[in-house]
């Protein structure tokens, strides 16, 4: 056979890569095209995710509705009405994704490094002018 598959076999199954193949039929088939070939497909996202809700994995489901919306794709409104079905205690139940907020650097750490830069300013200030004196 050499390492490939049987023709009869070979009509099932989906190529992904060299000696990587994978059966549409597999219950698990769009976690498997998620891991190994599409990563940030926001359809495999979302049929993942209805998946999930039909087997009842709302938690799961959730989690995999919020990643659609962080791609503007032709599945982001339909994802935005599938969590809108949720109603606030199912989201309060099941731990929901959420998307990573921007960090903020503290105020008393700008406040710092604002004085600190002024400060920087001041002494290049003072020492060019010393520097021009003597000329």
């Amino acid at each position: 056979m050499g390492g490939k598959i049987p023709n009869f076999l070979k009509d099932q199954v989906i190529e992904i890569d060299r000696n990587v193949y994978i059966d549409p039929h597999d219950p698990a088939y769009f976690e498997k095209m998620l891991k190994y070939m599409r990563g940030n497909d926001p359809e495999m996202h979302f049929r993942l995710a209805k998946d999930w809700e039909q087997k009842g994995r709302f938690a799961k489901a959730l989690f995999h509705y919020f990643e659609v919306t962080r791609y503007r794709s032709s599945y982001y409104e339909e994802a935005r009405q599938a969590l809108r079905r949720f109603d606030k205690e199912s989201l309060e139940k099941y731990p929901v994704y959420k998307l990573p907020s921007k960090k903020r650097i503290p105020m008393w750490v700008r406040t710092v490094l604002v004085t600190f830069f002024l400060f920087l300013l001041f002494l290049i200030g003072a020492f060019l002018t010393d520097i021009l004196a003597y000329i």
